[in-house]
């Protein structure tokens, strides 16, 4: 670690980064999605550590080595939401997990999930509302929603979600165009949108596409934001870093994290699933 990342990470954060370096298992029955939650949960509650996504900044090396693109993605959003009372709308169903919703920023927000069929995980208790639709036809009036969260989603709309519920269809490689329209349909002027995708090579891996720079520009012309903010985290043997457009221009996924019933990989060599994620933070325009 080089001297000016010692001096921004104290002594308190020392003990969990050797812990993401290593990612144990922390029983012999503790299985890939165990372990992957309870590693992202010690990062949510580290400030430091939110901290570097907050700034965009150099993560730590080793950081969740063995460990797919939510390690990157949770943080990063975490980091950019407070905790307030705002109508939130989750496309693709990905905070839908009880260790995400007792996190203090989702404790007040109104928030709706979107996901093509029920899941066996349901948190009504917890005043979450759920609607089981296609993301390109959103059953809600324009600008609704303060906020929009749309998380490794928009990739697999147009492709092979039999998986998730749905039904076969034609391959469509540009259907998720359609989601993103209705996603801006559904902001307030002036709302925010956190959204990403698998980013590097443009490939079709059946059950979702993978984008590339095109891709992603086409997104963000369709959201036409007022302000946009990227970030390209790339996976390595060394863990996940921050990087750009052009180191990961060439990325791949490797496997389907769906296959991970064990403890999950033990080469550290490739991405437990996509090997590059783009993130975009974008603010609606205010209205004229």
């Amino acid at each position: 670690m080089n001297p000016w990342l010692k001096k921004i990470i104290p002594d308190v954060v020392k003990a969990p980064l050797r812990r993401l370096r290593k990612t144990p298992a922390k029983s012999v029955s503790e299985n890939y999605f165990e372990r992957r939650e309870r590693v992202i949960s010690e990062i949510l509650s580290n400030p430091q550590l939110l901290e570097l996504f907050s700034r965009l900044q150099k993560l730590p090396v080793g950081y969740g080595r063995l460990l797919d693109e939510r390690v990157v993605e949770y943080p990063w959003l975490f980091a950019r939401l407070q905790a307030c009372r705002a109508r939130t709308l989750d496309v693709g169903s990905t905070l839908n997990f009880d260790y995400l919703l007792n996190q203090p920023a989702l404790l007040q927000r109104e928030l709706t999930i979107v996901t093509l069929a029920p899941e066996d995980r349901c948190y009504w208790k917890k005043r979450v509302n759920y609607q089981f639709c296609d993301a390109r036809q959103l059953p809600f009036r324009d600008g609704h929603f303060d906020e929009v969260v749309c998380l490794s989603t928009i990739e697999h709309i147009g492709f092979d979600n039999t998986r998730y519920g749905a039904a076969a269809v034609n391959k469509q490689a540009n259907a998720f165009e359609d989601a993103v329209r209705e996603i801006k349909r559904v902001l307030r002027p002036s709302g925010r949108l956190f959204l990403s995708v698998p980013f590097g090579k443009d490939v079709d891996y059946g059950w979702y596409q993978q984008f590339d720079a095109a891709r992603v520009d086409r997104l963000v012309d369709i959201i036409s934001p007022a302000r946009c903010v990227e970030v390209i985290y790339l996976y390595s043997e060394s863990g996940w870093q921050i990087s750009d457009r052009l180191e990961a221009q060439d990325a791949q996924g490797y496997h389907d994290i769906h296959d991970l019933n064990g403890p999950g990989p033990v080469d550290s060599k490739f991405p437990v699933a996509s090997q590059a994620v783009a993130l975009l933070e974008m603010w609606m325009p205010a209205k004229s």
